[in-house]
């Protein structure tokens, strides 16, 4: 998911604010549908075997890249990103160099720009371990694609099914939650950036970054506490007006039921110091062994 970025003397907040592209995909793949029957049956049941087959697996790799706008502008790129699942219960992402982008075979080497967070998963719920969190753990833990999938498998959902003759041996999923559901997981990502809106956490972010003296430290507290007061209020607001929807375009192998491809887009309406905005995000995921 997609960050709008609140700075802080030079810290970033992360603002996961979201909203779903209309139009042009959905048309193209319904039209694709049409006279194309879906081998294995019932797209709904493709889907459920789809997200059971990749929890299953035990060692899997993904890269993923980000990009948003605001009320029909031109997107913006965010970041990249790249994760790595081994023994089936354990998952570390990394910031890649958004300076490169990243193949969709996921050969070209890429750069990491943080350490690596470390996720396990726990009571079917992935977890940031203590010894594996940074700066990134939110926001990764908001990318990670399994929390999708293991979360939208269990919503009340619409899921539709077409071809592309371009990808051969590939099934697209077209998968729409509900919009009261895409509000209210929209919305736990907003609580959770409210409760990271701490002004000693980010105090020693921004010691560590800029190597502050106590004296420096110190005398940038009111600065903070007063962005971070902005940035809670603003949050606050988005949460109250709050309206999303989203999609999932799933692109699955015939043969293994796995997927290849993922977009996640999310629309959202909402009022931001009294003016009403519109924002459009998108996640794109590509799945290697």
């Amino acid at each position: 998911m997609l960050f709008s970025i609140w700075k802080v003397g030079g810290a970033r907040v992360g603002h996961n604010r979201k909203r779903l592209a209309a139009g042009g995909l959905i048309v193209l793949l319904l039209a694709a549908a049409q006279g194309c029957g879906i081998s294995g049956g019932d797209p709904g049941e493709l889907f459920d075997n789809t997200v059971s087959g990749l929890s299953g697996k035990d060692n899997f790799t993904f890269i993923g890249k980000t990009q948003s706008s605001v009320n029909g502008m031109p997107p913006q790129p965010g970041i990249n990103f790249k994760g790595t699942v081994t023994g089936h219960n354990q998952m570390q992402m990394q910031v890649l160099d958004p300076g490169r982008q990243p193949s969709s075979s996921g050969t070209v080497p890429m750069q990491a720009t943080s350490e690596a967070v470390v996720f396990n998963r726990s009571q079917d719920k992935w977890l940031v371990t203590e010894d594996g969190a940074n700066a990134n753990a939110g926001q990764l833990l908001r990318l990670n694609p399994m929390v999708h999938l293991e979360r939208l498998n269990v919503m009340q959902k619409q899921v539709d099914a077409g071809r592309r003759a371009e990808q051969p041996g590939v099934t697209l999923l077209s998968v729409h939650p509900d919009a009261r559901q895409a509000t209210g997981m929209v919305t736990e990502g907003i609580d959770e950036q409210l409760r990271a809106l701490d002004t000693e956490k980010k105090l020693e972010e921004l010691r560590k970054q800029f190597h502050l003296t106590d004296k420096q430290k110190a005398a940038m507290r009111i600065e903070v506490e007063a962005s971070l007061a902005e940035a809670r209020g603003s949050l606050e607001e988005v949460k109250r007006s709050l309206q999303a929807e989203m999609q999932y375009v799933i692109g699955v192998d015939r043969k293994t039921n796995l997927p290849t491809t993922m977009q996640v887009k999310t629309v959202m309406h909402y009022s931001k110091g009294g003016q009403p905005k519109e924002e459009t995000s998108l996640v794109e995921y590509a799945f290697t062994d």
